[in-house]
């Protein structure tokens, strides 16, 4: 529990967030891959991890570098969600995920809060109810 701790604070010095991502513990490495200090050559690590919730979670870290958010872009249905709804996804990437054929995936571009004016007007036309919803949502 106390590496768990140390994993999740933001105060947490990069060395050690650098050996918690090596635990055998999936649940301090999940807390790792979430904490916005944690360095990015750590999250590129942490983006091949076994685990799924590991992956995820480095997908929706907003510290995640370019290069890696590039990749879980076409990765599987979570990830893209992930990404999509990831602030830190520039909006080069969010286009290519608006136009996604899972609407789970073009419904977390709706919510994230970097979504252009232009990309949310456009999911607003989508044929899903649920990411028109998402993007009602977001404009109230």
């Amino acid at each position: 529990m106390a590496r768990q701790r140390a994993a999740e604070n933001p105060s947490t010095p990069e060395n050690v967030l650098e050996a918690l991502a090596k635990d055998g513990d999936e649940n301090v490495r999940v807390e790792v891959a979430n904490n916005p200090s944690t360095p990015a050559r750590v999250l590129e690590a942490l983006a091949r991890d076994k685990t799924q919730e590991v992956r995820s979670r480095v997908a929706m870290n907003s510290s995640t570098p370019l290069s890696v958010l590039e990749v879980f872009a076409k990765d599987d249905r979570t990830a893209r969600s992930n990404v999509a709804a990831n602030p830190s996804t520039p909006a080069n990437l969010l286009e290519v995920l608006a136009t996604d054929k899972d609407p789970d995936v073009r419904a977390s571009v709706a919510v994230n809060p970097s979504t252009p004016l232009g990309l949310l007007e456009a999911l607003a036309k989508d044929e899903k109810y649920f990411v028109r919803y998402r993007v009602r949502d977001r404009v109230r």
